[in-house]
């Protein structure tokens, strides 16, 4: 047991200094697959996996993996890549007019109907925050049963409403209530947990900028609480309220979202949409603090950084500015973001020196796509910085938010 225990650990120290691309062969040349392994730590595991599978003779022929190998289609989204309008581009290369034409027409045809069908609008109309009336201007212009669901958010009542006038009376009534500014904890719904920081003091009727922060793939209970742990010094210093939520499984529901379409908020509060469940963070953070509404902002790391680049890009009405630090790749639809809304702002953080999603391949290609959409993008680069987000980059990316003119109010 203890010859074997050495053999594993020496495994490990073997594959922790082993190359991205060394470890995806290894995992594909035992028949087995890499494509939900969208962290290091996660490609490490399957790799150790894979060896013993080698050990015990139990791998895949390598032939019949050979059938089952694939390019990529150009359709599918990959490290780098983005979509607009319904449509995915890979991150490398804009698609050329002419690579386009190669295609046959009956395909082409095909492609343009599955963009504009009802699944495609469904898939990516779940990137939008389905949040409560907040403002004068939203309440006045929301539906009686919108009125009636904040009522009950808040822990009133409406029974006693007999019309709408009295539903929004009271729904005013509850926004102007004097906010009870709980101490730092965590908000759970539904098995699902977002911790909660705020700075040590805080001052009744202060209005608050509010940062949510999204952890990459393969997150533990020690990474979070470590992240916790760091932001909370963040919190008091830049005088901030902060949220770091918590994926439902090991990462982010956008990829499955981006490839499946499967629905995150089609039904509001769904248990299984990682959306809603940020929605419904926001809303309670809405109800016991005072929000500075102009100032919200999504951080977040790989896998985080992409979702926070996705939140920002189809809620402009919601977030000010994005954060990332080495994200894959992002989903836009411009259909979810009115004109009138301003492009949130971005700072596009990437180590030059990462392995994982290569600075040329993924950070230059995904930083022209956020330009070509309209967006402001900032380019903060660590030549030799790798995956892993310097310790540095929080508290920079957050001085460099809170420089930012505010965001003018939504008055839809």
């Amino acid at each position: 047991n203890n010859l074997r225990a050495t053999a594993l650990q020496d495994d490990r120290d073997v594959l922790r200094s082993s190359s991205v691309k060394a470890l995806r062969e290894l995992i594909l040349d035992c028949g087995m697959s890499a494509q939900d392994c969208f962290e290091k730590p996660a490609l490490i595991a399957r790799a150790s996996e894979a060896l013993r599978k080698r050990r015990e003779g139990s791998c895949l022929p390598q032939r019949k993996l050979g059938a089952r190998r694939r390019s990529p289609r150009k359709s599918g989204l990959s490290n780098g890549s983005t979509s607009t309008g319904g449509s995915v581009v890979k991150g490398s290369k804009p698609t050329s007019g002419r690579s386009s034409r190669r295609s046959s027409g009956t395909r082409a045809r095909r492609t343009t109907k599955n963009t504009n069908s009802p699944a495609a609008f469904s898939k990516l109309s779940t990137l939008r925050l389905p949040l409560l009336p907040q403002s004068e201007a939203v309440l006045v212009a929301a539906t009686t049963r919108r009125l009636r669901e904040l009522i009950v958010f808040y822990g009133s009542t409406h029974a006693d409403c007999a019309e709408k006038s009295d539903v929004l009376r009271r729904a005013r009534e509850l926004l102007r209530k004097t906010k009870p500014l709980p101490a730092p904890g965590s908000i759970r719904h539904q098995g699902r947990v977002a911790h909660v920081l705020r700075p040590k003091q805080v001052t009744p009727g202060e209005a608050l900028p509010l940062l949510l922060v999204f952890h990459g793939a393969g997150r533990t209970e020690q990474s979070v609480q470590h992240s916790v742990l760091q932001f909370s010094k963040l919190s008091s210093r830049n005088r901030i309220l902060i949220v770091v939520p918590m994926s439902l499984d090991s990462t982010w529901d956008l990829m499955s979202v981006v490839k499946q379409g499967r629905s995150s908020s089609s039904v509001r509060y769904d248990t299984t949409g990682d959306t809603a469940f940020v929605a419904h963070v926001i809303d309670c953070i809405h109800r016991d603090y005072h929000v500075d509404t102009r100032r919200i902002a999504a951080m977040g790391f790989s896998d985080g950084g992409s979702y926070a680049i996705t939140l920002a890009v189809n809620n402009p009405g919601v977030i000010q500015a994005a954060m990332p630090w080495s994200a894959g790749y992002f989903q836009h639809d411009p259909s979810l973001a009115p004109s009138s809304s301003p492009r949130p702002h971005i700072l596009h953080g990437h180590g030059m020196a990462d392995d994982h999603f290569d600075f040329h391949k993924v950070a230059i290609p995904m930083r022209q796509h956020l330009r070509n959409s309209g967006h402001e993008v900032k380019e903060h680069n660590v030549k030799a910085a790798g995956h892993g987000t310097p310790a540095e980059f929080p508290q920079d990316a957050i001085q460099w938010w809170l420089a930012l003119a505010p965001r003018r109010r939504d008055r839809r």
